[in-house]
């Protein structure tokens, strides 16, 4: 699959994530944290099954709705987490079962685990060290990526309270897991950068 093809999942999930933090608390009806908790775990599962590799961002992300949404939710939280992880294991349940009922269930496994590790595998470990310090070097070559975090530091600077702010180091952390998801396969080419794209505005 092509690099972009996690970006939809990986967007809705931030935004979605940014959403619940500004929202104050009892300042959303349940059904609808219970809508955007069921829509949060649905972006985990796309991502994993599209790009496994942009998936830890989104997962961390996920996360942090759970948590934020039991602070706002109080009496009601455990009612949306329950029903949010049963929806999030019902998803994989039925996705496995299909894949193994249609006897691609080996296949699945060598296309997803097998050939990644494979694929890493060409390098030593060394080299994939080198390769990682290399890629995260070049981010620079990704002018709309340079020119997001140069902004983000001026608006940032401009004020302090802002750098503070749980929005601010939730994403900043979400923009560190996406960074670390590129370069970590040590892999030194600049398209293995590009994941990092739907993070680098809202961190």
């Amino acid at each position: 699959f092509p690099v972009t093809i996690g970006f939809g999942p990986q967007v809705l999930s931030y935004s979605i994530v940014w959403f619940v933090l500004i929202s104050k608390k009892n300042s959303l009806h349940v059904k609808s944290l219970i809508f955007l908790n069921l829509l949060q775990s649905l972006n985990l599962f796309l991502c994993f099954q599209l790009r496994p590799n942009n998936a830890l961002g989104v997962g961390f992300a996920w996360l942090i709705t759970q948590i934020v949404s039991i602070k706002i939710l109080d009496s009601h939280s455990s009612r949306v987490i329950l029903v949010n992880l049963a929806f999030l294991l019902t998803l994989f349940i039925s996705s496995l079962t299909f894949i193994y009922n249609r006897g691609y269930f080996k296949q699945y496994i060598d296309q997803y685990f097998n050939f990644n590790l494979d694929y890493i595998n060409q390098f030593t470990l060394s080299e994939r060290i080198l390769n990682s310090l290399i890629l995260f070097s070049k981010i620079y070559k990704l002018p709309i990526i340079l020119f997001i975090i140069v902004v983000v530091i001026l608006l940032a600077l401009g004020n302090k309270e802002q750098l503070k702010s749980k929005q601010n180091v939730v994403f900043t952390t979400i923009f560190a897991i996406d960074v670390f998801s590129a370069v970590s396969g040590g892999m030194p080419w600049l398209h293995y950068l590009i994941p990092i794209i739907p993070s680098a505005p809202v961190s």
